[in-house]
Formats: C-alpha cells, structure tokens, sequence
C-alpha cells in the first residue's frame, strides 16, 4: 500500500506516510495501537478535531509531523511520553493553548521543534536545554509567545537554525546569545524587545542569516556583527538603531553577505564603503535614515 512500510519479520507497520492526498476528518485514535510505528507523516491534509493523546502510546515513534492541517485543541501533554523521538512538526495548523512541558523533556529530539503558525500562548521554561541537549532547530514564530526569551536557551549548545518572530516576547536580547555558536539562522523580529543588540552576538561565527526586524532596538548596530565574516542576510529594518555604521579598515566586512536591510532606523554618517566590497549583494535597502 502507498506510504505504509511493514517489518518484514514482524508484519508491524513501522512507518505510515500519506502526505499531499486531501485526506480529511478527524485523526483516528487506533493510530495509538500501532505499538512498532517509528515514523508518521500526515502532512499537508485536511485533517480537523484535535491531536488524539492516543499518539503518546506510540513510544518506538521517532518522527511525527502533522504539519499543514487544520487541528484545532491543545497540544496533548501524552506525546511528552515520545521518548525515542527525534522530530516533532506541528506548524501551520490551529493549535492553542501552551507547550507541554512534558515536550521538553524529549531529550532525542535533533533536528526540529517546529510549533509555528499556530496559536500558542504561554512563555518558555527558563531551564529548557537541559532536557533538549541534541535540539537543532526551534521554530516557533506566528505565535502569541509572551515573556522574556529564555537566556539558557543559547546554552543548548547544536542550535543551528532559531525562529522565534512573530510573537510577543519582551525583555532585552540576552547576552548569553552568543553561546550558540553553531548557529547558522536567527529570526528574532516583530516582537516587543527592548534595549541594545549586544555586542556578543558577534561570537555567532558561523551565522548566516539574522533578521531582528520591527522589534524596538535602540543604540549602535555593534562592529561586532560586520566581523561574521559568513552572514548572507542581516536585516535590523524598522528599529530606533542610531550612531554611524562602523568604516574601520580593521573589520572583515561581509564578504559574502547577499541582502542588507537597515532601512527605518536612526542611523546618521556615511554609508561604509565595504558594503559595496561584496560582490554577492543583490538587495540593499538604507531608506528612511539620515
């Protein structure tokens, strides 16, 4: 059958894999019996009602993705009994209410959290790496997250790719931020920040995308980003950044960056002259300045 996979020996479906084909109702809660289930993949359906708890008795599970559907309910507290599993993608559905902490303390999960375009609410667990030490990829924006964003967040030290836009989280960038430094993406914009951009973000050497966009920034645009000799993308669009952009003969000067997008800040002086050193650049955008 298409998109079932069987175990040879055992005649158990460990995989069920029926993505793309219009498949609507409810999900059914005998999904829970198939106890050798390793990976499941609804994706891109029609499917409605809540996620059944009856998934938390999947425990071989090691990927699940009901992305693109139209579930509605909260997020069942049972699939925090997933211990084996190493993917979670819950985006673009209707989803409410709060993360089950019980998710955080899935301690496989590597490549992706992915909760975004939903409806969640509720704040991060300030001590959430301890339990996701493997954890990749966060992606949790188009949400209604409120709160500080977590400083341990940057100790869960395989981030690579981190979305948080879109939200309502307050508070000032933490320093800590720049612990992460294997991190390749950030979107942090269109939320309530405050404060500076902190110079330690400049320890982010292998970041190549970081979008802050629309989020209250103040102060100096640190020399410190325009070392991260790897950015492609950097846009701080629509913040009250102010002083001059850095023209030191000592910075590296972002030699492979693709986009740059300042516009609709406070930012005064002269445009640098290593912008226009990098031969990759198609999109430049610094109106709205002085």
């Amino acid at each position: 059958w298409m998109g079932i996979t069987c175990d040879v020996y055992g005649n158990r479906v460990t995989s069920l894999t029926i993505s793309d084909l219009g498949l609507a109702g409810t999900i059914p809660s005998h999904l829970g019996n198939l106890s050798s289930l390793q990976t499941l993949v609804l994706s891109r359906n029609w499917f409605s009602g809540t996620i059944p708890k009856e998934i938390g008795n999947l425990t071989k599970l090691k990927e699940l993705h009901l992305d693109y559907n139209k579930l509605q309910g909260e997020i069942p507290e049972e699939l925090g009994n997933l211990a084996e599993l190493e993917m979670l993608v819950l985006n673009n559905n209707l989803l409410t209410g709060t993360i089950p902490a019980s998710i955080f303390n899935l301690s496989f999960i590597s490549t992706a959290l992915d909760f975004s375009d939903n409806s969640l609410t509720g704040s991060f667990p300030y001590d959430m790496c301890p339990g996701l030490p493997r954890l990749k990829g966060l992606y949790v924006s188009y949400n209604q997250f409120k709160g500080p964003i977590p400083n341990n967040l940057w100790h869960c030290k395989e981030l690579s790719s981190v979305s948080l836009s879109y939200n309502q989280f307050t508070g000032r960038l933490p320093r800590d931020l720049g612990n992460s430094t294997k991190l390749k993406s950030l979107d942090l914009g269109f939320n309530n920040l405050n404060g500076e951009i902190p110079q330690e973000i400049g320890n982010l050497r292998n970041l190549e995308i970081l979008g802050i966009d629309q989020s209250n920034l103040v102060g100096f645009v640190p020399d410190t980003i325009f070392n991260i000799s790897t950015l492609k993308i950097l846009s701080l669009f629509n913040n009250t950044l102010s002083g001059n952009l850095p023209s030191s003969k000592n910075l590296i000067g972002l030699p492979n960056l693709e986009g740059l997008n300042l516009g609709l800040n406070n930012l005064s002086g002269s445009i640098p002259s290593f912008f226009f050193n990098a031969s990759k650049l198609y999109a430049l955008e610094l109106g709205y300045n002085s």
